[in-house]
């Protein structure tokens, strides 16, 4: 499909990234000519390079420098998720990465909670292109927590007296 050659491309890029650095050899080594689930996997590889760069700042977070080395594969990942036509996806990467980018900054305090809700959304955006690789996927169903409460349809009819009972007396 022409969404998996953007994604394929955006894997094969070879350019000068932004700041004059050369993408690190395992982001120009990707395959151009890679099948869709092949570039699937690449991104879901991506993710979870960047999730272990995580965890090592998060185990010693006197080494900002670590981070760093998340540039070349984000812009690939974020490219990735636009040509594949998956904006949320995108946006919730791209507010990851300047999370992440917050954490490398000089004064910032290591925050546990910001540590874990940046690592589950990336979790999340790593089963979110594991399902794609069988077809189109659910980003809002796959990103919402197990057991979070689903808002009903606005077209949805109002519960009934039995179904508002049953609830009230559940409280």
């Amino acid at each position: 499909s022409e969404h998996l050659r953007a994604v394929q491309e955006a894997f094969a890029l070879r350019e000068t990234i932004p700041g004059g650095e050369s993408p690190p050899e395992e982001a120009r080594a990707l395959a151009p000519d890679a099948s869709g689930a092949q570039a699937l996997g690449k991104m879901a590889a991506e993710l979870r390079a960047i999730e272990q760069v995580l965890d090592a700042y998060y185990r010693d977070p006197t080494r900002p420098q670590v981070l760093a080395s998340i540039g070349a594969s984000a812009q690939v990942l974020e490219s990735s998720f636009l040509a594949l036509n998956e904006v949320p996806a995108a946006a919730a990467f791209s507010d990851c990465v300047a999370r992440i980018r917050q954490f490398a900054a000089p004064g910032y305090s290591a925050n546990v909670r910001d540590f874990e809700e940046v690592a589950q959304t990336l979790s999340g955006l790593g089963f979110f292109v594991e399902a794609l690789t069988q077809g189109p996927a659910d980003f809002e169903a796959i990103m919402r927590p197990v057991g979070a409460v689903v808002a009903p349809a606005e077209d949805a009819p109002p519960p009934t007296i039995e179904a508002q009972l049953a609830r009230q007396f559940k409280s």
